[in-house]
């Protein structure tokens, strides 16, 4: 069996120097040697030691070795990705080891290290033996790596190869995933308001183009966790056109939906301030008061306040 191409790793900016000095994982694929078979635990003081006794004693299991990276998570980034890593290490080709690239991959991502980030999804995503759950969310966050890299360096090719990819997804994998609900609705959140300043006419800033891909996800993706954040941003997908009337009519339609509490809280405030916009100010006003009595403890609530001292001065 072949190994797995090398997971490029910098640890610079994610080992605190409060934490142990880091001690650098030998790669698969490399001219260095397999990693020893000794294992040590990333921290003498761990609050876990009960569990890392039960990982020590069953380590040749990549199941039960992968959940101490899991728990690990709490201590720090830099254990848990050394931890993630001796998965791929210790148990090549196996779904665990993909599973643990693509964590590596997801907390490169929240270090800013996206170059290192796109090579793992992709490798990720284009393994069979990772599970088809996690491939289709690795192609979804190599698209938006590739998305943070273009607000970065305002890079045309990057926000080709993220549009590229993102739309991909879809294609390539089940729609009952994660990763194609995801792909969906970023694509439709890009589309309504991050293209102004675009050069390629066809990626350029197009709301309509947008609502029009949320709309396509809510009427035939299954219901899942993005189903209420895609029917929100679709009631505000009218906002950079101005469409005040739009979002009202859309947001009354959403609230006679009954949605969650979060959502509904965020949906109300909408509709009050565009009530205000469109010049109906006791209306939005009322709208505010409802939510601040209904769901006072929302952030939305303390938004809604705010917004009622500075209508009442």
């Amino acid at each position: 069996m072949g190994t797995l191409p090398q997971p490029r790793i910098s640890l610079v900016s994610v080992s605190p120097s409060t934490r142990r000095p880091y001690r650098q994982p030998r790669l698969v694929g490399s001219s260095a040697s397999s990693p020893s078979k000794r294992v040590t635990s990333p921290s003498p003081n761990s609050a876990f030691r009960g569990l890392w006794t039960i990982i020590h004693l069953a380590r040749e299991r990549p199941t039960l070795y992968f959940a101490w990276p899991t728990w690990q998570k709490k201590a720090g980034r830099a254990d848990a990705l050394d931890w993630f890593l001796q998965v791929t290490f210790r148990y090549p080709g196996t779904p665990e080891a993909e599973l643990a690239r693509f964590r590596v991959a997801r907390l490169q991502t929240a270090t800013g290290e996206l170059d290192l980030a796109c090579e793992n999804f992709k490798a990720v995503k284009e393994n069979p033996k990772a599970a088809i759950e996690v491939r289709a969310e690795a192609a979804a966050l190599e698209g938006m790596a590739h998305l943070q890299k273009w607000y970065k360096t305002r890079d045309e090719a990057e926000l080709e190869a993220a549009i590229t990819t993102l739309e991909s997804v879809q294609q390539q994998f089940p729609k009952e995933t994660k990763g194609v609900a995801w792909s969906r609705f970023r694509l439709g959140l890009f589309y309504i308001h991050e293209g102004r300043n675009v050069q390629n006419e066809r990626l350029r800033n197009n709301p309509a183009r947008g609502r029009e891909i949320l709309e396509d996800a809510i009427r035939n993706l299954p219901h899942n966790y993005f189903t209420w954040w895609m029917k929100a941003e679709l009631a505000t997908g009218y906002l950079p056109e101005k469409r005040y009337a739009d979002v009202v009519a859309q947001c009354k339609s959403l609230l006679s939906e009954q949605p969650p509490a979060s959502w509904k809280a965020y949906i109300m405030y909408i509709l009050g301030d565009c009530q205000i916009r469109l010049g109906s100010k006791d209306e939005g006003m009322a709208t505010l008061r409802q939510l601040v009595k209904e769901l006072p403890k929302s952030q939305w609530a303390d938004v809604a306040r705010g917004r009622l001292r500075s209508l009442a001065e």
